[in-house]
Order: structure tokens, then C-alpha cells, then sequence
């Protein structure tokens, strides 16, 4: 009976030994940031970034795939796009880790951390153009003046964004690539988390994109899909 004991006392010592290491693996940084779906896989996301990736690698045109990354990138992130996660009603996030996955996502498409932190400041006056409570609502100009910045490496995105930004990319560059065990946990910071149940979502949950492409409901589907799916393809 004794020796039972010792073994239950050695299993939860274990246990608990783990859950220390698999919160110090990560800086402050790289953790997820509050507001983080309960029901949200973020490594099962990552990988579907990493396999889109590989699908543009094959395209030997570089101003073509990059176009073609580009506006993958915005049919997923653009407002009502299946990661616009702050208003998708299935996850609901806050805007910090919309964020942040947005960075996180970015590294694995292969941007540089400048790139993606450059996009978002561009999408920030995209989205004031659009905010009727915002004092630039309807300016073009002051939206072409912004876009002009945020090229020339001017941060125009909203405080704190940035670094939510670069968080999810140094999650994505220096933790879940490391991670052998990605494609089994849902959170590389946090390996012995588990997911609440969701419902999922299909193609974009609002209107669909208005990037000119077509968004796929199977999201492992990039360039050649199957009958019954939607392809993403140059309208």
C-alpha cells in the first residue's frame, strides 16, 4: 500500500513538474495574451499557415506569389474573415491576441517582423477610414497619408499593437517551431492546456472577402482543392 502511494505522490510530482516547465518556457512576450479563446487551437492555426506557405513556394513567379501571399493573408485577416477574431462570433477574442496571432501567423507565411508590423500599421488606417467613431472616418487623404507612412516604416497602429505583434511572431519564430510536440497541443507556451468545444467556421462568416479572391471553407485547401470546395484563384 505504501509503495502505491509513493507512486501516486511520484506521478502528481511529475505532473506538476510539468506544468512549472511549460510555463517557463515562454518570456512574458510569447504567451498568448489575455482575452485568448478558450475553444481556439493555435497551433493547429499556425500549421495551416505553414501549409499555405508551402503551396505559394511552388509558384516560381516571386512578384505573383507574393501577390497571391498578400492577398491570402488579407482574405484571412480582413473584417469578416474566419481570423478577424475580435468580431468572429465563434471566438470572440480580444483585440490583444487578434493581434498577436496576426504576428504569429506572419512569421510562418515567411514575413520579416518589420513587414508584418508595417501591414498592420496599413490595415490601422484602413480601419480608422472605416470607424465611424474615429476622427479620420472617411478621409482619403488622411487614410492614403497614413498608408504612405506605415510603408516608409512609420507605426501608425494603436498603441500597444505593435508589440502584441511582435509577441506572436516570436511565439511562432522561437516557440512553436521548436516545439516537437505542436501538432498535438493547442499552445506550445501552455503544452497541457485543453481546448473548449467550437463550432468552427467555415468561409468568411460575414459577406465574404472583398479582396478579390475566394475563400476557401476548407482551410487545408490552398491552390488545388477539391470538387466541392472553393479554390483561392486570381479573379
Amino acid at each position: 500500500m505504501k509503495n502505491i502511494n509513493y507512486i501516486f505522490l511520484f506521478l502528481f510530482l511529475s505532473l506538476l513538474s510539468s506544468k512549472v516547465s511549460a510555463t517557463e518556457v515562454c518570456t512574458e512576450a510569447q504567451e498568448p495574451p489575455a482575452g485568448k479563446p478558450t475553444n481556439f487551437d493555435i497551433n493547429a492555426s499556425l500549421n495551416k499557415f505553414d501549409a499555405a506557405k508551402s503551396a505559394f513556394d511552388g509558384i516560381p513567379n516571386v512578384a505573383y506569389r507574393n501577390m497571391l501571399k498578400a492577398s491570402y493573408m488579407a482574405a484571412q485577416f480582413g473584417p469578416g474573415a474566419p481570423y478577424d477574431l475580435k468580431n468572429n462570433p465563434n471566438y470572440m477574442s480580444s483585440e490583444g491576441f487578434g493581434n498577436w496571432f496576426y504576428g504569429a501567423a506572419a512569421q510562418r507565411m515567411g514575413y520579416s517582423a518589420s513587414q508584418a508590423t508595417r501591414a498592420g500599421s496599413i490595415v490601422q488606417q484602413y480601419q480608422n477610414y472605416r470607424n465611424t467613431g474615429h476622427a479620420d472616418v472617411g478621409d482619403l487623404g488622411k487614410m492614403g497619408e497614413g498608408i504612405i507612412d506605415s510603408v516608409n516604416g512609420i507605426n501608425l497602429d494603436n498603441p500597444g499593437d505593435k508589440t502584441k505583434i511582435l509577441g506572436g511572431y516570436d511565439y511562432s519564430e522561437n516557440v512553436y517551431e521548436e516545439d516537437p510536440n505542436s501538432d498535438s497541443n493547442p499552445d506550445s507556451c501552455n503544452p497541457l492546456s485543453s481546448l473548449a468545444s467550437t463550432s468552427g467556421y467555415g468561409g468568411g462568416w460575414v459577406g465574404g472577402s472583398s479582396t478579390g479572391f475566394f475563400m476557401s471553407t476548407d482551410t487545408s485547401c490552398i491552390l488545388a482543392c477539391s470538387s466541392g470546395y472553393a479554390t483561392i484563384i486570381d479573379l
